[in-house]
């Protein structure tokens, strides 16, 4: 379990969550990792607040056991001791082109994957401008740091 390792205490330095935090308790699991001593926490994990994600999962009746914005994750680690370092939304469109909704992929686009990431980066960078990236992209990435440090 992430809420009770059977890990040693004070034994890692940094959690890494890969779609994954949607399904934990954030107060319990926030425990655990100061248990173990982990001083940085990565998260990687979908953006609900794309409207297209949170409709594609509406219909596909796609439904996780917390669905937490990128604000509510950060805000929830706050409380727990642990601070936003950095918070970046990317993939605009290689989510779908790569089949990523549990689909097959777009038939042709797919097979051009350097073309579609440099597309993606393209958007991404036009989206972070116009202040459009945390409702245009699929996927966020967020570091936090433990505010208290152990002596």
């Amino acid at each position: 379990s992430v809420y009770a390792t059977s890990l040693p205490e004070r034994s890692c330095d940094s959690a890494v969550c890969c779609d994954s935090i949607q399904h934990f308790d954030i107060g319990h699991f926030a425990a655990e990792m100061k248990r173990l001593g982990v001083e940085r926490i990565i998260i990687y994990d979908s953006n609900i607040s794309n409207p297209l994600l949170a409709g594609y999962r509406a219909f596909a009746g796609h439904k996780e056991s917390n669905d937490r914005t990128a604000d509510e994750i950060v805000r929830d680690f706050r409380e727990q001791g642990y601070d936003l370092v950095s918070m970046q939304f990317e993939n605009i469109v290689a989510l779908p082109v790569s089949g990523g909704f549990q689909r097959p992929p777009i038939p042709l686009l797919h097979r051009f994957p350097n073309a579609v990431r440099r597309l993606d980066r393209v958007l991404e960078r036009a989206a972070r401008a116009l202040r459009l990236d945390r409702r245009l992209a699929f996927r966020f990435l967020i570091v936090l740091d433990r505010r208290e440090r152990p002596a």
